[in-house]
């Protein structure tokens, strides 16, 4: 037997939780433990799910950046011009989603924090949630997609091991090559999103 509010087992015919004090109701905690779910399960299963909403994608405004844009700064200021982006990318997603991903902000600190560590699990995590996000509302069935590129299949790969190829090389002498990296995945970040957020070229 399983206390409903916070998960502490409990000796069977308690009324009352050892932890947190809660009432125990024997039924409601018999149906609990026969579904295979208390409420501390559907609180922490809630928060790996990621909530789509296709109605506000519709609504997301997602800007264009050229490729010549994303490349020049994220060379001329070293990188630091991702953060920008990471903080539009992730406002866009959470935009777009029933519960946020993480504070854009926080995120920044984060990534400074850990030296650019973190943006691997940002940058993989906006990837799979633009891919979802673009499923939702019909990939590339979607009309207003026609004349949008689809994300290359294997994206999800290129940010995850391409950000850990640009960490390791942040600190040995191919400084430049991990500049080359990056810009290659701020890019295909920048045009996933602009794919699942129906962004065309203004020119």
């Amino acid at each position: 037997m399983f206390c409903t509010e916070c998960g502490t087992q409990l000796s069977e015919g308690s009324k009352f939780c050892s932890n947190c004090g809660a009432s125990i109701s024997i039924k409601n905690n018999v149906k609990e433990v026969k579904s295979g779910k208390s409420r501390l399960n559907q609180d922490s299963s809630s928060e790996k799910e990621f909530e789509v909403n296709p109605s506000l994608v519709e609504q997301t405004n997602f800007t264009y950046e050229s490729s010549l844009k994303v490349g020049l700064l994220c060379v001329v200021t070293f990188g630091i011009y991702y953060l920008f982006l990471l903080h539009k990318w992730i406002k866009s997603i959470n935009a777009a989603s029933e519960k946020d991903f993480i504070d854009p902000a926080v995120a920044i600190v984060i990534t400074i924090v850990t030296l650019g560590a973190a943006a691997i699990y940002f940058d993989y995590q906006i990837v799979v949630r633009s891919e979802k996000l673009a499923k939702s509302t019909n990939g590339n069935s979607n009309p207003r997609r026609k004349n949008l590129t689809p994300p290359t299949a294997d994206l999800k790969n290129i940010v995850l091991y391409g950000g850990i190829a640009v960490f390791v090389m942040q600190f040995t002498p191919a400084l430049i090559l991990s500049l080359i990296f990056t810009v290659y995945i701020n890019i295909n970040i920048q045009r996933a999103l602009e794919y699942t957020f129906f962004t065309q070229n203004p020119n």
